[in-house]
């Protein structure tokens, strides 16, 4: 049983992935990213919220996270989620930094965190 979400990061020859371990029932609320970006679903099964739109999805699946999109996930099960982002960035400390939108706002956060909450107990 897992009891957090675990995060691994790994770059290579201008790819940066993002590896989470995210347990049943954790709700994991993202941003937007300045660019688009694949999501690998490696295992179990999540809701995903993209700017109110959700969506389950099931493992082994690619999703393509456009760019300036608001996103989060509900882990359904116990899932591992991979986010695989090109970039030229050679340090993990420097990758917020290039992939990520600074003015996602809480309350937009807030408002993909309740949508997920609720789609939990409904």
């Amino acid at each position: 049983m897992m009891h957090g979400v675990g995060v691994q990061h790994y770059l290579e020859g201008g790819l940066y992935a993002k590896e989470a371990c995210i347990p049943k029932g954790y709700v994991l609320v993202q941003h937007k990213h300045k660019f688009g970006h694949l999501s690998v679903l490696a295992q179990g099964e999540v809701l995903l919220d993209i700017d109110g739109e959700q969506v389950k999805h099931t493992a082994p699946c690619c999703l393509h996270i456009e760019a300036g999109k608001h996103h989060g996930i509900l882990a359904l099960t116990d899932v591992v989620w991979y986010c695989i982002h090109a970039t030229d960035v050679a340090e993990v400390l420097d990758v917020d930094d290039t992939l990520i939108e600074l003015h996602v706002t809480d309350t937009t956060r807030q408002d993909t965190l309740e949508r997920l909450k609720a789609a939990a107990n409904g």
